[in-house]
Order: structure tokens, then sequence, then C-alpha cells
């Protein structure tokens, strides 16, 4: 039973990641993501949603980020981004909320998946400490 899960859930994890990455590299230029130009060019347009929708943003931005750092695991392009759109202290908060939730389910998924292989791969290295 417990394979048949760590299978279903890596199968799982596998497909969405694919999705987000489909879905980013599909829809932007990877140029685009790592250049200022790009966001400075669309800053009225996103100051315009923002004031509009801010709520909704908060929202998306924090699922959004939890599966980001729960597919990818590093946030770097998403703080620049929060800073960028929504401030710095907002961003800054709205962040660390969101990286913290979603490196705590990394964290758990990792342990669920490899906690046994590393205890059997390097059990016999680490039996002092143990």
């Amino acid at each position: 039973m417990n394979l048949k899960l760590k299978l279903l859930l890596g199968t799982v994890y596998l497909i969405c990641f694919s999705a987000l990455m489909y879905f980013i590299f599909s829809n932007f230029d990877f140029k685009d993501l790592s250049n200022v130009n790009f966001f400075k060019n669309n800053q009225q347009l996103l100051n315009d949603f923002k004031l509009e929708n801010i709520f909704l943003l908060l929202i998306l931005f924090s699922i959004f980020s939890i599966i980001w750092i729960l597919l990818l695991g590093f946030g770097s392009p998403l703080i620049l981004f929060a800073g960028f759109v929504f401030g710095k202290w907002l961003g800054t908060l709205i962040s660390v909320i969101s990286f913290s939730v979603g490196a705590t389910l990394l964290y758990c998924l990792a342990n669920f998946f490899f906690k046994d292989f590393i205890k059997n791969k390097f059990s016999v290295k680490i039996e002092k400490f143990i």
C-alpha cells in the first residue's frame, strides 16, 4: 500500500511540475522572465490590476508561490516580482508566509519519499550519530 501511494503521489507531482513548466514557458519567453524591461513595460497593467483586485492578487500570488516552491524549491524570481508589485513590506510579508508554507510542504514530501532510501543507503555511515 505504501509503495502504491508513493507512486501515485510521485506521478501527480511530475504531472503538476510538467504542467507548470509548460504553462510558464508556453506563455512567456525565458528572456522575458529574466528581463527587468518586461516588467517595466507592463508596470501600468500590473498596477491597475493590483488596485482593482488586491485581495485576489494576494491569494493568487500566495497559491502560485506555494506551488512554485513545492515543485521547484527556489523563489528568487517570485521575491523580485512580489517586491515589484506589492511593495517592500507587503511583498516581504506575503513572500515569507507563502515560502514558509511551500518549504514545509516540500520538506514533508521529500521526507515521505526519501526517508527510507536515505536510511538504507547511509545507515552504516551515520550509525554513530543516530
